[in-house]
């Protein structure tokens, strides 16, 4: 009898943690960060060059620090040098999937646009390098505003959509700084770790950022890269 009662409880004890962890909440569940980062860190000008690469270096160095502080699992795009093109760009959103409970992480650094007759607030991305006549630039084009919804369609939890590009006409400079001043670096070695959870895990919706508003440059500095990331 005593035996029979033993097998019992152990049988209920197995049966009541398989349920407990069947209900466990979505946040502790297994989470996917997709991280799309494209930078032209090969771009002809060497001041621009470094100042892009600087940019990248950094927001790659806080993206990769997300999963020390959270639950969610990295899986990173990083498409810079070679692999810097609108064609790579497109097939890697376009082939993205993911889950409801996933999040989405979008950043570009390089040359950007607008048409004269647009109405669009969001800027048009060069992905590519010696862009060269009318033609040339409309291949290599992607529209930002087109990033930010197909990014939303794919029903992850939180998409975060973030471009450093100008958002001028076609023949606007670059504004090249040695240094960008009034910037605070980064105090990556005081983050709160909840911080990063309460985003990056219990966040929803979608954040869509330009360093430049219609008609702006944006600036650059081969110091310390770009606005948001400096």
């Amino acid at each position: 009898m005593k035996r029979k009662t033993f097998y019992h409880i152990l049988f209920i004890t197995k049966t009541i943690s398989v349920f407990l962890l069947m209900c466990l909440p979505i946040a502790a569940q297994t989470q996917t960060l997709y991280a799309i980062v494209i930078a032209g860190t090969n771009m002809p000008d060497n001041t621009l060059k470094k100042g892009l690469t600087k940019s990248f270096n950094e927001i790659t160095k806080e993206i990769e620090l997300i999963p020390q502080y959270t639950n969610l699992r990295l899986d990173k795009h990083y498409l810079t040098g070679n692999d810097f093109s609108s064609n790579n760009l497109r097939n890697t959103i376009n082939n993205l999937q993911c889950n409801s409970n996933d999040v989405i992480l979008f950043y570009y650094e390089g040359h950007g646009f607008r048409y004269n007759d647009q109405t669009s607030k969001w800027p048009y991305m060069i992905v590519g390098y010696n862009v060269d006549g009318y033609s040339e630039l409309k291949n290599t084009a992607v529209s930002l505003e087109w990033v930010i919804n197909s990014l939303e369609n794919k029903g992850a939890r939180l998409t975060i959509t973030i471009a450093e590009c100008c958002n001028s006409g076609v023949n606007v400079p670059v504004p090249i700084q040695k240094s960008i001043k009034g910037l605070a670096p980064l105090a990556i070695n005081i983050r709160n770790p909840e911080r990063y959870k309460e985003l990056y895990e219990y966040s929803s919706g979608t954040i869509s950022a330009s360093s430049s508003k219609p008609g702006q440059a944006s600036v650059v500095s081969d110091d310390d890269g770009g606005y948001f990331t400096g």
